[in-house]
């Protein structure tokens, strides 16, 4: 996409400006997915793509070259961008870079993971554990709700139950990971002691990102408990996982005490139509 088809876009009064930023990326769950900047670019993007018959033609470039230059290309607009805005506001761009070049890298603290973030990756870790093992857990009761569909019993919902268990399961993969991504960036940034970037900016950005962790944790909470309903015998290892992220998310409330009043654009501060679920 090049600069002048992306200002185009900005320049839609439909968009909900920052959206994307402290989001947690689940787009076809999202309310405002149809007024977020991102999302249009990577919709625009794919239906290129696709007119194009990238995905199918042979020859094509591996995979991994194809994101690479993705990622090359977007990297070269963003800077693009930021040297017009610079210049619209009568900001030398080649001081900028100039400072850029001269300042003293960021110094941090020296623990390399810290320890909330590798509390959230060992969650991460132990539910695909858990995930994996339970394989047959998971037919069996997959065999029984079909049997129960069969005899068509009163009082019994076994499409309703299968949509739960879907549902809790695919929440709990979207989260399992993103807890620990978001809940890095936050400490990382926090962490920073960098002359570019501004404690308040930097303050910002970690309460973000850490509300968007918080949220994953609540909603896989919620997962959790809803599959306890449905996998009695699994009980004492779904009650572990609750324990553990209980008390990850309190100890994520007391290193972040602001962040729960973080006010995420569209979703928290009122500029969206209709409550988020993002």
């Amino acid at each position: 996409m090049n600069r002048k088809r992306l200002k185009q876009l900005a320049k839609d009064p439909g968009l909900v400006p920052g959206v994307y930023n402290y989001c947690d990326r689940w787009c076809e769950r999202c309310t405002l997915a149809a007024r977020c900047l991102q999302y249009r670019m990577e919709e625009e993007q794919r239906a290129q793509e696709e007119a194009a018959g990238l995905a199918a033609a042979a020859g094509d470039e591996p995979d991994d070259a194809k994101l690479l230059a993705k990622v090359q290309e977007s990297f070269e607009l963003a800077m693009e961008m930021l040297e017009e805005s610079c210049a619209e506001q009568g900001i030398d761009w080649e001081q900028v870079k100039a400072d850029a070049k001269g300042a003293k890298p960021g110094r941090r603290k020296r623990e390399r993971i810290p320890p909330i973030a590798g509390a959230a990756m060992d969650y991460a870790r132990a539910i695909s554990t858990w995930f994996e093992a339970s394989q047959p857990l998971f037919r069996a009761r997959g065999a029984e709700l079909s049997r129960i569909a069969s005899m068509d019993l009163p009082g019994h919902d076994p499409a309703a139950d299968a949509a739960e268990v879907n549902d809790a399961m695919a929440v709990l993969r979207w989260y399992q990971a993103q807890i620990h991504v978001k809940l890095m960036r936050a400490l990382t940034t926090a962490q920073e002691d960098d002359d570019l970037i501004d404690p308040e900016i930097a303050a910002y950005d970690a309460n973000g990102s850490t509300k968007v962790a918080l949220l994953g944790i609540d909603r896989s909470i919620d997962a959790w408990t809803r599959l306890r309903r449905h996998f009695p015998e699994a009980e004492g290892q779904i009650l572990g996982f609750l324990i553990q992220l209980d008390g990850l998310r309190k100890k994520v409330e007391k290193r972040f005490p602001d962040a729960r009043a973080f006010r995420r654009p569209g979703f928290d501060d009122g500029t969206g139509d209709a409550p988020a679920r993002a």
